[in-house]
């Protein structure tokens, strides 16, 4: 593992002992931060990955640096030799940053962000990883997103030329609105609103929709926040991995409705574009996901994969977000490297 900086940010690069290693940008989802892929990455290094990341602007270190030391480090490098100690130890490593401040400032940041800032950021530092060169010009490149990455990754292909290939986990496609377990009348009332703007806005975001009413309107403008918690315990199919995720301080909880909307707005470009994807994809989803729609993905591979060397993999009756989190990700790992060893 080699630590490097990009605009007084830590980012990692994780080396594969394999001959000639494919390079992989990999893009993570919404709320979440970089070192939850620590686990993953080493299976990616086993099968020829060499990989990078950083977290996106709004996000983990970009919310407090100082967080994410060494300590925290070696805290997700070895998670899973016990998951069940580490979701009690989680906390106790925890002390450079009270919870509730952290959270405070998540909601600040993203409250300010748009979807299209984090695509430039990531395309920014795309760019600086071959300008400083610790990736190669000279050896094939690929992106990899989990959910809102995927959808970061799909956008980003188009504007990166000589890509190898794209790997869609539970890409973002199209959204699926919270469970209401609330029980007040206002709870329910401000559930409503959200998945009128969230869940529906592929007809709210046009003129003629709800959206451009005198209810919606002032509400955006005040710019609410959504509490997202609630996906916590549709991550994966292990208990563990869930209770990290909820117990992790530093995984935001409440988005803004307009940084969602921006989200919004760019699943319906990607998905309704009709054109051929620009490189090879790798997409796989659960049919049972509570967390995204898997419809947007199924319309996405009929409108954007009609040429050959994508591999695509719905998953029946599956419904973790997080397949590279789940009991299914050995799987995942042996046909990403099948996959891999076709186009090579």
């Amino acid at each position: 593992m080699e630590k490097r900086n990009f605009r007084d940010l830590t980012f990692r690069v994780y080396r594969s002992e394999a001959r000639d290693p494919v390079q992989l940008f990999i893009f993570h989802g919404i709320c979440e931060h970089s070192f939850r892929y620590l686990p993953f990455i080493k299976h990616l290094n086993r099968i020829g990955f060499d990989c990078t990341m950083i977290d996106h602007p709004g996000h983990g270190q970009q919310v407090n640096a100082a967080a994410f030391n060494d300590d925290f480090y070696k805290f997700y490098d070895s998670v899973e030799e016990d998951l069940e100690k580490a979701t009690h130890k989680i906390l106790d490593i925890s002390t450079l940053d009270k919870p509730k401040s952290f959270q405070k400032a998540f909601s600040r940041k993203n409250k300010k962000l748009h979807l299209n800032d984090i695509i430039t950021f990531q395309k920014d530092f795309y760019d600086f990883v071959f300008r400083e060169k610790v990736f190669s010009r000279n050896q094939a490149t690929m992106l990899l997103g989990q959910s809102m990455g995927g959808l970061i990754a799909a956008d980003l292909s188009s504007k990166i030329n000589d890509l190898a290939g794209t790997i869609l986990l539970s890409p973002a496609f199209r959204a699926l609105p919270k469970p209401l377990k609330q029980n007040s009348s206002a709870d329910k009332i401000r559930h409503k609103v959200e998945t009128s703007i969230i869940s529906k806005s592929d007809e709210s975001f046009e003129q003629r929709s709800l959206f451009s009413t005198a209810l919606l309107k002032p509400l955006l403008s005040v710019n609410p926040l959504s509490d997202c918690s609630w996906a916590g315990r549709y991550i994966s199919d292990m208990e563990e991995v869930n209770d990290l995720f909820l117990k992790d301080p530093y995984i935001g909880h409440k988005l803004s409705l307009k940084f969602l909307q921006s989200i919004q707005k760019k699943m319906k470009e990607q998905r309704n574009l009709k054109e051929e994807f620009p490189c090879p994809v790798y997409i796989e989803f659960g049919l049972e996901d509570k967390i995204v729609c898997p419809e947007g993905s199924k319309e996405f591979i009929a409108n954007r994969l009609t040429g050959k060397n994508h591999f695509f993999k719905p998953l029946k009756d599956f419904m973790p977000h997080e397949i590279h989190n789940s009991k299914r990700r050995n799987y995942l790992v042996n046909d990403i490297q099948e996959w891999l060893q076709k186009l090579t």
